[in-house]
């Protein structure tokens, strides 16, 4: 759902790098169901940033939410990763990302970006280690994918187009690997305080930071108000204070 058309490219770069070396069906069938199935989610490392309220701020009702690295360990089945920015992410050897940081591909951006100082919260799809349910997402992805297992899975089983068609259908239902859900929920009420604070748009009308206040009150959350990221500097307060004496 991002914007860029970028973001796929360190993973179909390691995909194709993978898979020329020996037409290794299987390690294509993991990585492709992994690659449909895994969820991100962007953050900033950054207290707050003049671009990124300019950027995603949508007529002064932004909200800039802040959680706490350590409460993100608490969640289930999440990672968080640090993007990293290169000049040509195409030219990358990716050789360097397998088991011990395979997720870093998911976090690979060009450094226009790199204003926005990103980190991710990433779900990622774990191949399972039942066999039987493995086969069906090797299957899936081998008759949807691969021209000659196709027309020789037909022969073998002695299959007609409806029949297969029929159990194509089945498959491809029961691993969603073909129309996986756009996005994914992941709950974290189970953990106290989970939302550090809220803050708005320095852009925010009244309205909206009175009717965001009722909110966080009623739900027990921090409310800062707005940015003050444009308020001038009162620099006779500062040197001076608010009294003077002759």
């Amino acid at each position: 759902m991002w914007d860029d058309p970028y973001e796929f490219v360190p993973f179909d770069c390691y995909f194709y790098n993978q898979i020329s070396k020996d037409d290794n069906l299987a390690l294509a069938a993991v990585l492709y169901t992994v690659k449909v199935k895994t969820y991100g989610q962007s953050w900033t490392s950054l207290p707050e940033s003049d671009a990124l309220w300019r950027i995603y701020d949508k007529k002064g009702t932004g909200i800039r939410i802040s959680i706490k690295t350590s409460n993100i360990s608490l969640l289930d089945d999440i990672s968080m990763v640090k993007v990293k920015y290169y000049d040509m992410i195409e030219k990358i050897n990716y050789e360097q990302f397998g088991n011990n940081n395979f997720e870093q591909l998911f976090a690979i951006k060009r450094k226009a970006f790199s204003h926005e100082k990103e980190v991710r919260l990433l779900s990622r799809f774990k191949y399972p280690y039942d066999e039987e349910e493995g086969e069906k997402y090797f299957r899936a992805f081998l008759l949807s994918h691969h021209e000659g297992f196709r027309d020789k899975y037909c022969k073998s089983n002695k299959l007609d187009v409806e029949q297969f068609s029929l159990m194509l259908d089945n498959l491809f239902a029961e691993t969603n690997i073909l129309n996986p859900p756009k996005s994914k929920s992941i709950p974290f009420s189970h953990i106290l305080n989970f939302i550090d604070s809220v803050m708005l748009s320095p852009f925010a009308p009244d309205w909206f930071e009175n009717t965001v206040s009722i909110f966080c009150k009623n739900n027990n959350i921090k409310f800062i108000g707005k940015s003050t990221l444009y308020e001038p500097l009162d620099l006779k307060e500062r040197y001076y204070g608010h009294k003077q004496k002759r």
